[in-house]
């Protein structure tokens, strides 16, 4: 099982159900607010913060309940990948710095091996 760091503040996109159609749609309506236009994306999707998505459709996701939305959703993961790239272009950077320089140095190629287990190391974090 591979876990990803993520904010409640990213977002996720999910298929309502016509159940979680009426669902939002209320969330707006009880509150004499004007029924919202629900955007749907090309695949069918419908984006909300995480956090917004929690706080309106929490209380209807539970064991064998009507689900307000399919149950395989899709998680923005934009902020995690950044990182895990920036970390890879500063090691793979570090590396080919010191390939450039003479490798019969014990210091350097010291140096080298240290880069390489790093980029090892990454590799294997990011799978």
């Amino acid at each position: 099982m591979t876990f990803a760091k993520s904010n409640l503040n990213d977002y996720i996109k999910v298929k309502l159900t016509e159940y979680g159609r009426k669902i939002y749609i209320s969330s707006f309506t009880s509150l004499g607010l004007p029924e919202p236009h629900i955007k749907i994306d090309e695949e069918g999707y419908t984006q909300f913060q995480m956090h917004d998505f929690i706080n309106t459709f929490g209380k209807y996701i539970y064991m064998c309940c009507e689900m307000p939305c399919e149950t395989t959703v899709q998680i923005q993961v934009d902020s995690v990948l950044k990182g895990k790239c920036a970390k890879a272009k500063e090691i793979i950077k570090e590396l080919l710095d010191c390939l450039k320089q003479d490798t019969s140095d014990p210091q350097t190629n010291h140096y080298v091996c240290q880069y390489m287990d790093k980029a090892e190391q990454f590799l294997k974090e990011i799978g």
